[in-house]
């Protein structure tokens, strides 16, 4: 796949796409740009857009943004704090609460660009998260 150039409106974790050579520069710009245009986060979109699977885009914006992958299927749903967050937010961000520590909540996101996810738990548990 092609490179992108120093031209290139592309950035973040579509940049990142790119220079792994899951997506063209063409591409990448394209769906960077009709995620900015329907105020939509980039990794919801690429996963509507069906260009690249999940595992794909996780494991790119694992790298890209130094976070650790979570392979959710290790973790005892019995110890889950799903009551700390309105499940209207926890489905509305994809955020799933992974455990409760002091005045600290620990959570898993597929979108680590969603600050607003996180800001919005915050305001709303009272916790920083």
């Amino acid at each position: 796949m092609a490179t992108p150039t120093l031209a290139s409106n592309i950035s973040g974790l579509a940049l990142r796409l790119v220079r792994d050579g899951l997506l063209s520069s063409a591409d990448a710009e394209k769906l960077q740009a009709e995620a900015n245009t329907q105020k939509l986060p980039l990794v919801s979109h690429l996963l509507a857009s069906k260009k690249l699977n999940s595992a794909a885009i996780a494991k790119a914006a694992s790298e890209e943004f130094g976070i650790p992958l979570f392979d959710i299927s290790g973790l005892e749903v019995d110890t889950i704090p799903v009551k700390l967050v309105n499940e209207k937010i926890l489905r509305k961000h994809n955020v799933l609460p992974l455990h409760k520590r002091g005045n600290k909540l620990y959570v898993g996101i597929s979108d680590p660009t969603n600050l607003h996810a996180l800001d919005e738990i915050k305001f709303n548990t009272g916790l920083i998260a």
